[in-house]
């Protein structure tokens, strides 16, 4: 299984690299993807898997995933001389991307309620972690809040954006990044659902702001919103 699925996060790269060996005659960009995205494949496991218990857990978690997912490209990108803006870290659209960010965050939101519903037990193990309110906020809610822009800089800003930017290709662009987010995922069907939807919603949304921080927001308050909706509906 670990193979697999290092086979899977590593695809996407190399097939952006063939791509561009066949189309376009060039793979630096590409490889420079491959480069971003390497140190997680290869350290995640390791360095996730060693984090200290407590309530501090998800900051700790956080924290690795900002080394993992988000430092390396950020490396890169000031290696290679890359702008930010490429990746969606800008200014510029940032009313559009909130905007379409909240409309998503209602679908996706409404997408996982109804998954909680379907899977009663589900529901109960996430709720079981937490004694309070402050307890889902302080020890769930901002780490994983904090932690969605590490993933969209990854799934959306890097496979997403730069990728569309470099091939110009916007259906091989929303391949390779729903291939990175499924990658990085269990390919179980009830978490296979809220990945397409959000993943597809949140591509869109870069492909018409390309700005990379509605969908930061969305993603970010979608980790506990659709479970809260479901406890309300549940009683």
């Amino acid at each position: 299984m670990l193979r697999i699925a290092v086979a899977l996060q590593i695809l996407p790269a190399i097939v952006l690299i063939v791509y561009g060996l066949h189309k376009q005659k060039r793979w630096q960009p590409y490889f420079d993807m491959l480069l971003m995205t390497l140190p997680a494949i290869l350290f995640y496991g390791m360095l996730t898997g060693n984090l200290p218990t407590g309530p501090f857990e998800w900051y700790f978690y956080f924290f690795a995933k900002v080394i993992l997912f988000l430092l390396p490209g950020l490396i890169i990108i000031r290696l290679r001389r890359y702008k930010l803006s490429e990746f969606g870290i800008t200014k510029e659209r940032l009313r559009l991307s909130l905007l379409l960010g909240f409309g998503i965050l209602i679908i996706t939101t409404l997408t996982n309620a109804v998954i909680f519903i379907q899977n009663p037990e589900m529901a109960l193990a996430w709720t079981s972690q937490f004694v309070n309110p402050s307890d889902l906020a302080m020890i769930w809610s901002i780490p994983l809040f904090l932690d969605a822009f590490n993933e969209e800089f990854l799934f959306r800003g890097v496979f997403f954006l730069f990728a569309y930017k470099n091939t110009e290709n916007l259906p091989l662009a929303y391949i390779v990044s729903m291939m990175v987010a499924f990658a990085w995922h269990p390919l179980t069907p009830f978490r296979m659902i809220p990945v397409f939807v959000q993943g597809t919603l949140l591509c869109y949304l870069l492909y018409k702001s390309e700005n990379i921080h509605g969908a930061w927001i969305s993603h970010g308050i979608n980790r506990t919103s659709g479970s809260v909706v479901a406890q309300l509906l549940m009683g």
